[in-house]
């Protein structure tokens, strides 16, 4: 044989010579050339990207190896580089081996039959791996050997094939099967040519029936049909299931290596040091004690050791430590991997793409349409009834004799495996010749089955999800397929999740499909079943076990109708069941746990099912609550009551409207808000939601999903109660740019758009049904045009009467400008919160709102506004008219000294009302300070006001305190957090503190007034007459030096209640001085706030004991957060 190397090195140096157009044409005809069950493996994006070099070593690991050249030669000519292609026919014509396109007509002849026939070969048909070809040249003739393959390897192919064949999908035939970009993925990184550092690791991971072990056993598949010929001599396939119940044994028996050829010939293998394969599959069902796979590691082949010991040396690379290692699991296991195999390639399985999901569709229902001209098509598939599956509902075993018997009849059966082969390919090319000749109208039908199908699933976005789990895609598919054949209306079936799963048990299970004296037989079964799955629930485990079936009377004769209409699954490794698919388990599970809802058992089941610790524990559990809701309807009761003969009562659900035992609260609200929103939504039963919502008085929602809006939508139009709504809508439920109330819209998107705004309409109508409601807010949204224009509706002619409304941070730009002519006139309304990027458009119609003559507004709240300082004066001058405007917050807005200026001039007029004012972070400096001091002169009514974040410094706070040391100011409360005020400011502040009776909370968080303007502030606190009840002095860079004045503080003021002086580093003993002090009882502080060691033993006796002493007072620990920049009682204004 050629040597690799140096073919290789030559063909890239061919390739090399192409410029980069060639080279993409190149590997743009390569793509649809020859061999094309061998290249469809290659991953196209890894074509795509490959460049001279790659290629070639994607041809290398993709097909047959004496083909490259012949492969690489005529693509160069196609696209006509001929020059090229000459130098690869030199290279050809240089090797002592040649291939089969290799051969000159002057071998065999221009005529010749032989010729022609190899040449076509080449060409047209598929390289399958049945054949091995073993060219060798003597002179000028080339001969053409075709080499049996090795009998061990027809051996598994055969065991390989039948085990593909008989798994639980339907119409399991190759063509049927949906290639994932996560297979694509793993067939590169399977490959032993990889240049890796170490040994090849691969750990398949995913959700649970996302299809990893349907991957993993198609690619043993392909292996044992040699599509993957130059991967693996070998390759074993490992189910964990089966190890759980495999006694100790040795490595060989593991691997089932019963004949003694077959060992010899794995050995040989891994003597030469070829890689083997092996796939682990299910390694998170694998049962064993804990720690029990890191002991008694072993790496003979011939030592008996525990199942679970020999499969731990295989990932630990005591066993076959140059073999490639393919691991299907879990995500939520992958700790575990990581401890048993040193740096595992990690492939993630999400199941189907949306893409994959209507590939699976359009076959699905190809094949139906196709079976159905045949008139194959059973409600069950393919396999009928009984089917394929044997009396027992699965493939009958093959009985083993001993080693000897086992190899001759190897041998014997050779020949006749050959002439199988034969007849099938020669069944499968009649059928390809059926499928040819089918005509247009049907591919026509076939894709309008599937797209109605893929559509109404796709209206449900929770049964969409779920498509992309294969499993779920064949119930879905089989499910919807009969409801078409019965007229039924797709959008009722697809409603819920209850409605599709119940209606597939209902349909698999219909009278028509089994003889009428089975029926009591059945129904007892079914009942079984339903018991089954909650056990099997409740432990967490996902098999069945023969004990578990045999304690329900459930054999294998009983399962068989279960079986064939893909309610559980048998595995022919372990001998095992399981449910297809966990949704079905849990609505088995779901009308078992409602049944008992019934009887004494019920509170044990509703606490259980219902708390959170029980479900944090048990996850599946939740799904099995959303199903108990999705039966307390009295069609789907009355479904389960024809067809299973289960009585159920309708009056269970007022089971979820007690209260538990002891306690005041009904069941219903132990669960998350969007938990019950989303329950009762699948109950589809409007007058249990009434009853249910009637609980709620107030409601805050997060919309993130169009799942969410449906569930609320659905909830809301039923409320009667509420006076409290609080809604955030996540970006990207609404189209931020929508024409969907176009009637000329059409496509799909248009269609799941205006469905959506369907729901909207029925959750704005709320407004209409709950007429207590007084309080909205509507914060961080992003809502559509449309979106914006039904809400608005809805508000503009509801029957609330609505006090406040906070708008927070909402798109479109003209929300704010729309909902604010909603309040125009608006009598009820008295508070209104205004803040976001889109402001910048609102104050006209702000100002309309305030000059209304029925305006009402008490406290206003306008932040980051980017408004034109002319604006701001427009609607500074409304302000003079309004005559019940008490609060002002304008917080965030950048009104610069210029702003504070005219608002000045509007807030000195007699008749104004404010009382509390927020101008924090407005930019100002001291050269506003003048007009404020003017105002604390002036205002009759100010008591409240936020300076904080301005630059204000020590010149503007000596000019404040001038004007609050006059009688005349009403001022109760002033923040100057953050306000760059040093010591110096501290002394004015001191010398005001003496003189002004009415100042009570004063707040200078964040201003670096060290030790000497501690000094100042609490020689003022000392004095007998101060009346200030609140000092906030967080993070002022004081220490333990200014311990001993707030000890003075503590020893002699009679007014101060709330002192913070968190952030300060004023020593270990500050927390056991003040509580000396305290002790005194003079200071009446109810809040003490500063930094300390809460861990430390002795401070938390201290601090219990204050507690007990003085029960009012409360001391915590100084936890600052640094993200969190905001005044120490930002709340206090308002």
């Amino acid at each position: 044989m050629r040597n690799p190397r140096k073919q290789q090195f030559t063909m890239k140096d061919i390739l090399k010579t192409l410029t980069q157009a060639e080279l993409s044409n190149f590997k743009s005809v390569l793509k649809n050339w020859f061999l094309p069950h061998t290249l469809k493996q290659i991953p196209q994006i890894a074509l795509n990207m490959a460049d001279a070099d790659h290629v070639v070593e994607i041809l290398h690991e993709y097909c047959p190896s004496d083909w490259i050249e012949i492969i690489i030669k005529e693509v160069l000519q196609t696209i006509n580089q001929l020059d090229k292609a000459e130098l690869v026919r030199k290279q050809l014509e240089g090797n002592t081996i040649s291939s089969p396109g290799s051969m000159k007509p002057t071998a065999f002849g221009a005529e010749s039959p032989g010729y022609k026939q190899a040449r076509y070969f080449f060409s047209a048909s598929s390289f399958t791996g049945s054949l091995n070809f073993v060219i060798t040249t003597k002179g000028s003739i080339t001969l053409l050997f075709i080499s049996k393959e090795h009998k061990h390897k027809k051996k598994w192919k055969k065991e390989y094939r039948v085990r593909w064949k008989f798994n639980f999908w339907p119409k399991c035939i190759e063509n049927f099967y949906v290639e994932t970009e996560s297979y694509r993925t793993l067939l590169t990184l399977c490959n032993p040519k990889a240049k890796m550092p170490s040994a090849h690791a691969i750990v398949l991971h995913g959700p649970p029936n996302s299809g990893k072990t349907t991957m993993a056993m198609r690619l043993m598949l392909q292996w044992s049909e040699s599509k993957q010929a130059q991967m693996f001599p070998c390759a074993f396939f490992i189910s964990c299931r089966a190890v759980n119940n495999t006694k100790s044994c040795t490595f060989a028996q593991l691997l089932s290596l019963k004949s003694a050829s077959r060992r010899d010939y794995v050995e040989k293998s891994l003597a030469l040091e070829e890689k083997l394969l092996f796939v682990v599959d299910g390694f998170d069902e694998l049962r064993v004690p804990a720690g029990a796979l890191f002991q008694d590691i072993c790496s003979d082949w011939n030592t008996k050791k525990p199942a679970a010991v020999l499969l731990s040396s295989l990932l630990k690379r005591k066993m076959a430590p140059h073999a490639t290692l393919l691991v299907t699991t879990q995500t939520q296991t992958l700790r575990q991997i990581y401890l048993m195999i040193d740096q595992p390639f990690l492939i993630e399985n999400q199941g189907f793409s949306e893409q994959d999901i209507q590939e699976y569709f359009q076959r699905f229902f190809n094949d139906e349409v196709g079976k159905e001209k045949k008139g194959e098509v059973s409600l069950f598939g393919e396999f009928g009834e009984f089917g394929e599956f044997g009396e027992f509902g699965k493939v009958v075993e093959e009985k083993g004799g001993d080693d000897d018997d086992e190899e001759g009849e190897e041998e014997e059966e050779e020949e006749g495996e050959e002439e199988e082969e034969e007849e099938e390919e020669g069944e499968e090319e009649e059928e390809e010749g059926e499928e040819e000749d089918s005509e247009e109208e049907e591919e026509e039908e076939e894709e309008e089955k599937a797209m109605r199908a893929l559509n109404a699933v796709r209206c449900n976005a929770a049964l969409y999800d779920m498509a992309s789990s294969p499993a779920a895609s064949l119930i879905f598919c089989l499910c919807l397929e009969i409801a078409m054949k019965k007229g039924e209306d797709l959008a009722l079936i697809c409603q819920s999740q209850t409605s599709m799963f119940l209606n597939f048990l209902c349909k698999m299970f219909s009278p028509e499909t089994y003889e009428s004296y089975l029926k009591n037989i059945f129904q007892i079964s079914f009942k079984n079943l339903c018991l089954l799955a909650v056990n099997n629930l409740l432990e967490q485990l996902p098999i069945l076990s023969k004990k578990d079936l045999l304690e329900l009377l459930l054999d294998r004769e009983i399962l068989h109708p279960f079986l064939c209409r893909y309610i559980v699954k048998s595995d022919d490794y372990s001998y095992c069941y399981s449910f297809v698919y966990l949704k079905v388990q849990q609505l088995l599970a779901a009308i078992a746990f409602a049944d008992g809802l019934e009887n004494d058992t019920s509170k044990y089941i509703m606490q259980n099912m219902l708390s959170k610790e029980a479900r944090l524990k048990n996850p599946n559990l939740s799904g099995v609550l959303l199903f108990i809701f999705g039966l307390l309807n009295e069609t789907r009761l009355q479904e389960l009551a024809t067809i299973f003969d289960w009585q159920i009562s309708i009056g269970v659900k007022r089971k979820f409207l007690e209260c538990e035992p002891g306690e005041n609260k009904p069941f219903l609200l132990l669960m998350d808000l969007q938990e019950i929103l989303s329950c009762l939504y699948e109950s589809q039963e409007e007058g249990f939601v009434k009853e249910a919502m009637a609980l709620f008085e107030e409601i805050s929602l997060h919309l993130k999903t169009n799942m969410d809006l449906m569930h609320a939508s659905f909830c809301l139009k039923n409320s009667q109660n509420l006076q409290t709504v609080s809604l955030q809508v996540e970006k990207g439920i609404f189209p931020e740019n929508d024409d969907v109330l176009e009637s000329t819209a059409r496509d799909q998107g248009s269609q799941d758009d205006q469905r959506l705004l369907n729901f909207w309409t029925d959750f704005c109508d709320m407004f209409h049904s709950n007429k207590k409601l007084v309080f909205l807010d509507i914060s961080e949204s992003f809502l559509s045009s449309s979106s914006l224009q039904i809400l608005c509706d809805k508000l503009s002619s509801s029957a609330c009467h609505l006090q406040k409304v906070v708008l927070k941070n909402i798109s479109p730009a003209d929300a704010y400008k729309k909902l604010c002519l909603i309040f125009n006139g608006y009598e009820t309304l008295s508070h209104l919160t205004l803040k976001g990027d889109n402001l910048c458009t609102i104050l006209p119609s702000l100002c309309g709102v305030v000059k209304h003559p029925s305006c009402k507004l008490k406290y206003l709240s306008l932040s980051s506004c980017p408004t034109a300082i002319q604006k701001w004066n427009d609607f500074f001058q409304v302000l003079k008219v309004s005559q019940s405007l008490t609060c002002l917050d304008l917080t965030d807005n950048k009104l610069l000294d210029q702003g504070i200026r005219l608002l000045c001039n509007t807030w000195k007029q007699p008749n104004n009302t404010l009382q509390r004012v927020s101008l924090e972070n407005c930019h100002l400096t001291e050269g506003c300070c003048k007009d404020i001091s003017s105002i604390l002169v002036v205002s009759q009514t100010l008591t409240h006001l936020n300076l904080a974040k301005n630059t204000l410094g020590d010149n503007g706070v000596k000019i404040l305190c001038e004007s609050l040391s006059y009688p005349e100011c009403k001022l109760q409360t002033l923040v100057l957090w953050s306000c760059n005020i040093t010591s110096d400011g501290c002394c004015h502040l001191s010398k005001m503190l003496r003189q002004t009776p009415s100042l009570k909370h004063l707040d200078l968080g964040q201003n670096c007034i060290r030790n000497a303007g501690a000094k100042f502030l609490c020689e003022a606190l000392k004095e007998p007459h101060s009346n200030l009840k609140s000092l906030w002095l967080c993070g002022c860079s004081m220490t333990p030096a200014n311990c001993q004045d707030f000890s003075k503080i503590l020893r002699n003021n009679k007014s101060l209640n709330t002192l913070d002086l968190a952030q300060n580093s004023l020593g270990t003993d500050a927390i056991k001085t003040f509580c000396e002090d305290l002790k005194l009882g003079i200071c009446p502080l109810q809040t003490l706030r500063l930094k300390f060691d809460d861990a430390n033993p002795s401070i938390q006796k201290l601090i219990q004991k204050m507690k007990e002493s003085h029960p009012q007072l409360t001391i915590n620990s100084d936890q600052p957060d640094p993200r969190k920049k905001e005044p120490s009682f930002p709340h206090f204004i308002f």
